[in-house]
């Protein structure tokens, strides 16, 4: 037996070394692996949870447009209950029988019917307006939501397919732990 001194390493030592050096390795390569899936993992909720925000901000805004076109709808409702009332009522001024009107208040007759007549067209028109609009944008966030629906697919299918051939490109499987594929195993799991 040799005798072990103090600038001596062991025999047992100088065996198990290069095996420290594989494991070290090893362990070091399944840090990388597991450090990439982290990653990739961080850019896909990032990208998610930028869609989302897009997302939020999209339901903000239709919200704040829905209620004003509500708003605008009972706004002309009410002007067009006022003035139907106004002509309804009867706030005409007497016949020209009944009264000697002079030119100056046969124009301003003239006008004051043309401003009843524009008091039931307008807000009518306006509450048409309101109801196509209305219309028109629950179409428009309708589509916009499903583009947004699509993007978001179309974003998690990119993180999944870049680290399925991230993980084919070196030889393990994404799905067994970054482990590698045994010999002659394709990717979905047949053999080849």
């Amino acid at each position: 037996k040799a005798e072990e001194g103090p600038g001596q390493p062991s025999v047992m030592k100088t065996l198990f070394e290069p095996v420290d050096i594989l494991q070290a390795q090893h362990q070091s390569a399944r840090s990388e692996t597991w450090s990439r899936r982290s990653y990739n993992t961080g850019v896909c909720s990032m990208r998610v949870d930028m869609i989302n925000a897009w997302r939020e901000e999209m339901r903000d805004q239709a919200s704040v447009t829905i209620a004003s076109l509500d708003n605008l709808m009972v706004v002309s409702t009410l002007m067009l209950s006022c003035g139907y009332g106004f002509a309804v009522e009867g706030t005409f001024p007497p016949k020209e029988e009944e009264y000697d009107y002079g030119d100056l208040q046969q124009r301003l007759l003239v006008l004051y019917s043309l401003m009843a007549s524009l008091s039931l067209a307008f807000p009518f028109v306006c509450l048409l307006m309101a109801m196509l609009a209305r219309s028109e944008f629950d179409v428009y966030q309708y589509t916009q939501m499903e583009e947004l629906q699509h993007e978001l697919r179309g974003a998690l299918q990119d993180a999944v397919n870049k680290t399925r051939e991230q993980a084919a490109s070196r030889g393990r499987s994404p799905h067994a732990g970054g482990r590698m594929l045994p010999a002659g195993v394709v990717q979905n799991g047949s053999r080849a």
